[in-house]
């Protein structure tokens, strides 16, 4: 619905469920072959919106920018006579609106598939759409973006600011979400 019912809130982020690793994900999804997963956290996100609640005071919603409804694939399950609209994406495939986590603002890779197939509601036990795929861009693309690991961590730095002070985030993760960032921005450079 595009309007929410009377003090509700929708907070719309990338981040995939992946309640599994690797190994129980790959035993029944993607055909059992591996692909790299999307490892974005949404838990210091959560943390401060459970803190919100506590508090009495939550942030504005943020929610994708949405757009039609893709045909029914190995990788998105549609529902017959429903329209069910997906997320708009940018030129890296991240999607538009909602929460934008620094991994969305500076991407090191995109994240498809953004359902690991079978994409299937037969079954509770079902799980593979709940994990999302991760296309890592080469080193040479991250250097080129970004420069160096001081200038990405920068940048995310500076959008875990905004995040703060629009209540997303707290103060207390900042620090080891910088320090993930660097080791990831590492890991992508070789």
């Amino acid at each position: 619905r595009d309007e929410l019912p009377g003090r509700m809130v929708r907070y719309d982020w990338p981040a995939a469920h992946q309640q599994f690793g690797p190994e129980a994900i790959f035993a029944s999804c993607n055909g059992r072959v591996r692909i790299g997963l999307n490892l974005i956290d949404y838990h210091p996100y959560l943390r401060a919106l459970v803190a919100g609640l506590l508090d009495r005071r939550l942030p504005l919603s943020r929610r994708f920018e949405l757009g039609p409804t893709p045909p029914t694939s190995a990788t998105f399950n549609g529902l017959p006579g429903v329209p069910v609209p997906v997320p708009r994406v940018d030129a890296d495939g991240q999607p538009r609106g909602g929460v934008r986590f620094p991994e969305v603002s500076h991407p090191l890779g995109r994240l498809q598939p953004v359902s690991i197939p079978p994409v299937s509601t037969k079954s509770i036990s079902d799980v593979c759409g709940n994990s999302g795929g991760f296309d890592p861009f080469g080193a040479a693309t991250v250097r080129s973006r970004y420069g160096s690991a001081a200038s990405y961590r920068t940048l995310y730095a500076r959008s875990l600011r905004r995040l703060r002070q629009q209540g997303l985030l707290l103060a207390s993760d900042r620090r080891a979400m910088l320090r993930t960032a660097t080791v990831a921005y590492r890991a992508a450079t070789g």
